[in-house]
């Protein structure tokens, strides 16, 4: 249900629930002034203004027909204007209604034309401010701190220069570049629509999100955000974050700074190289991809599949997880990395693949560090298969082998490579491939090697 603002011969109207309660509060403090015999409407002559009378509430109401450069003075509560000249000046006091172009300090900004096709420009340096939009293109420029900025429909482009703002979104699409120095520390709540939030500034920005609204966050450096998914699908590329997904197909990226992450149902995670911590939730389908830092992932109790965990060259990653949850399928990619999933659940299935992708290793010098639970499979793959080619020679280092675990030498490896494997581990610790790979077992050592090639 629209809420119409409608005074002097100006209509303004909007659906939208935010911009909807400022022109609520409009009409009742009109309609009480006016029953008080206190409410003083004027319109300018050309681009003479009357004076506002002193006590009252005073209401600017600007013809269309005005246009051009209109400074407005202080002492009005209200100006409404729906022209396509550019509204400047106001004051703290100031409520500024319509479809406009206004650059100033006012108090309140109001923007709703009446057409989808419209552009608003708003440029408010006041600190506190509260700016509303529906409908139409809209560019703000959010220059004082602390301001309130509600998206109620519309396209939006915000630019905040200051710190501490405060967004409510409840539908349309906006972009929120928070770019500056100064700025940062926002507060979102997104409850409709699309938004993409470039956290550039500071950081330290909380996003939460309700509903079936899209989430983009890029950032980088800057203090630990905190950012609280939906059950749309959010996409999160930043520096630092605590990111607690919702019920949505969600891809977290992580940066130079320490994250902490809880999955939703399934969600792929990317993590920087300041590592962090990975909480992955029961009944999630989730893939996580390591980016060379220090990195906890934890596995949650009763999980129906399997998540696949990926290392990474100088991945440093330890893996544990709930009795009752299921093995990872844990995939060895990059060189001097470590993957310890000796308190993870049993069943895991480790890969590895001794094949040279570009200038890359694929599974290079590793070491793993098996599950207490036992049950793992290690499955070896030549670097031969489908033509590609092996790497140089390298070592991966295997602890706390189980007698319930699994070595299998899969395609690209043959029968007599397994039994010659098995041979060597009779006498010692380890055994060494044809293309160069060894295996070295610290402690307990398989009795067999398995082909499967």
């Amino acid at each position: 249900m629209a809420t119409t603002v409608a005074i002097g011969g100006v209509s303004v109207s909007t659906s939208g629930a935010l911009t909807g309660a400022l022109f609520q509060k409009f009409n009742s403090v009109t309609a009480a002034a006016n029953s008080k015999g206190t409410l003083n409407v004027a319109s300018p002559t050309g681009n003479t203004f009357p004076t506002p009378v002193t006590g009252d509430t005073n209401v600017l109401v600007i013809p269309s027909s005005v246009t051009g450069n209109i400074p407005v003075p202080s002492g009005y509560q209200y100006i409404v204007y729906n022209g396509n000249g550019t509204l400047t000046g106001g004051d703290s006091t100031a409520a500024i209604i319509g479809d406009l172009t206004y650059t100033g300090g006012a108090g309140t900004v109001a923007a709703a034309p009446s057409v989808s096709s419209a552009i608003d420009m708003v440029n408010d340096s006041l600190k506190g401010a509260v700016l509303s939009f529906a409908n139409g293109t809209n560019t703000v420029t959010a220059a004082g701190a602390g301001q309130t900025i509600n998206l109620d429909a519309g396209a939006t482009f915000v630019l905040a220069q200051q710190a501490g703002d405060i967004i409510n979104q409840t539908g349309g699409s906006s972009t929120i570049n928070s770019a500056a120095s100064t700025a940062g520390t926002d507060t979102v709540m997104l409850t409709g629509g699309s938004m993409q939030f470039n956290a550039f500034g500071l950081g330290g920005d909380v996003i939460s999100v309700s509903g079936n609204a899209s989430l983009e966050v890029v950032g980088q450096g800057g203090a630990t955000s905190s950012i609280f998914g939906g059950s749309g699908s959010d996409t999160v590329v930043i520096g630092s974050a605590v990111y607690t997904g919702g019920t949505g197909k969600n891809l977290f990226v992580g940066g130079s700074g320490s994250s902490t992450v809880y999955s939703a149902a399934a969600d792929t995670m990317f993590s920087g190289t300041g590592g962090g911590m990975w909480n992955l939730t029961t009944n999630s389908n989730d893939l996580w991809l390591g980016g060379g830092g220090a990195d906890t992932i934890s596995i949650a109790a009763n999980t129906s599949t399997q998540p696949v965990i990926w290392g990474d060259s100088k991945e440093t990653a330890t893996i544990t997880a709930a009795a009752s949850a299921k093995g990872a399928v844990i995939v060895a990619y990059g060189d001097n990395e470590s993957l310890n999933f000796s308190g993870a659940a049993s069943n895991n299935t480790v890969i590895l693949w001794n094949a040279k992708i570009g200038s890359n290793d694929f599974a290079g010098n590793t070491t793993l560090t098996a599950s207490n639970a036992g049950k793992d499979v290690f499955a070896m793959f030549a670097g031969s298969i489908n033509g590609g080619a092996a790497e140089a020679a390298h070592t991966i280092t295997i602890n706390n082998w189980q007698a319930s675990d699994s070595f299998v030498l899969s395609a690209g490896y043959t029968s007599a490579q397994a039994a010659a494997a098995t041979s060597a581990l009779a006498t010692g610790s380890s055994f060494t491939l044809s293309d160069g790979t060894t295996v070295q077992f610290n402690g307990v050592k398989p009795t067999s090697i398995i082909s499967n090639g």
